[in-house]
């Protein structure tokens, strides 16, 4: 259990920070656990471990209605059918394929 200061205790009666007073008493916040579990967010995540998807993309890729690395791989695909910028595609396509060796620390 972690030492808390007299004066930062006092800042935990304050109504706007339950969080910090759940983490030093419990050692966990319970909303992470409900976020890690929410679809949207782990899809969300999902697209954003892909090397070229940033959060905007992976917003749009999740508003067009995909929800899986096959989703994208499918999408990914057919765009390069039609798109004149296929490095960029073919970028993509690799980095799908790639994704759990970039993810590796």
């Amino acid at each position: 259990m972690p030492v808390v200061s007299p004066v930062f205790s006092e800042l935990l009666t304050v109504n706007h920070l339950p969080e910090i007073s759940q983490y030093l008493s419990c050692g966990i916040i319970e909303e992470t656990g409900t976020l890690a579990n929410n679809p949207y967010y782990k899809t969300l995540s999902l697209f954003t471990s892909v090397y070229g998807i940033g959060p905007h993309t992976a917003l749009e890729l999740y508003t067009m209605g995909m929800r899986s690395a096959e989703d994208l791989e499918v999408h990914y695909t057919k765009e390069l059918k039609t798109t004149k910028n296929t490095a960029h595609v073919e970028g993509m396509l690799h980095s799908l394929a790639l994704r759990d060796d970039f993810n590796v620390k």
